[in-house]
């Protein structure tokens, strides 16, 4: 087992401070609220999915593309917002891999045909139409 060391700091006299002339009390100062911010981002072997380290020391893994198409990049901000957007993303990248799996399984369909296959929803709309765009549907 490894032993671990620890250094203890003597602790220093509090600095006394002047009150205000006016005999009235300074006022409080409020703790700083820091954004968390993105530290560090670090992909994986394949590249598919990317780890992203936060200020605040927490760590989490998302989809490379998501990220990318939201605009993740290190020293960013990170929010609850944010993070919606990828997982929005994320939700958005399946479903588009999942309606190319269907048209290669299937061959040729017709895009109504196609968000019945993938379920009700925004989300397959927005294949549907991705695969408009590139080309994959008529």
């Amino acid at each position: 087992m490894a032993a671990t060391r620890t250094t203890l700091k003597k602790k220093t006299p509090a600095k006394k401070t002047k009150a205000p002339a006016s005999g009235k009390k300074a006022p409080a100062k409020k703790p700083s609220a820091r954004a968390t911010r993105i530290a560090k981002v670090t992909p994986s072997a394949d590249g598919a999915r990317w780890t992203v380290l936060l200020s605040d020391g927490a760590s989490l893994r998302v989809s490379a593309a998501a990220a990318q198409s939201v605009g993740v990049r290190v020293g960013g901000a990170w929010s609850d917002s944010t993070a919606a957007k990828v997982a929005g993303a994320a939700e958005d990248q399946k479903l588009f891999q999942r309606a190319m799996a269907v048209l290669a399984k299937r061959g040729r369909m017709a895009g109504s045909e196609l968000e019945k296959v993938l379920g009700a929803g925004p989300g397959s709309k927005r294949a549907v139409a991705a695969l408009r765009r590139n080309g994959w549907l008529a």
